[in-house]
């Protein structure tokens, strides 16, 4: 793919090992949370104007606040994968508090 990759990643990737899903989680669940973020701390005070700026700077077509919103019956499920992917990536898919 591209030679540097290695180098950043600190390890070799094999293509056919990468879970394609994880990845997909990975780019949705950090926008998400940050528009949550984003709307807990008042940057935004309206939830479109999130979905607005998500869309906007974003190549998708959907935008993360409607993620969620389209996961509310199975927010139990959202919860428990952002927690998931924290504990294996890092602190930015922890969940937002309030």
């Amino acid at each position: 793919m591209w030679p540097g990759l290695a180098k950043i990643a600190g390890k070799t990737l094999d293509p056919d090992a990468i879970d394609v899903q994880e990845v997909k989680d990975r780019f949705l669940y950090t926008a998400a949370l940050e528009a949550a973020r984003c709307i807990e701390e008042g940057i935004v005070t309206d939830p479109r104007e999130a979905d607005v700026g998500s869309i906007l700077g974003s190549a998708s077509r959907r935008s993360p606040r409607r993620a969620v919103a389209d996961r509310r019956r199975r927010a139990k499920a959202f919860v428990a994968r952002a927690e998931a992917l924290a504990a294996k990536h890092g602190p930015r898919f922890a969940r937002a508090t309030g």
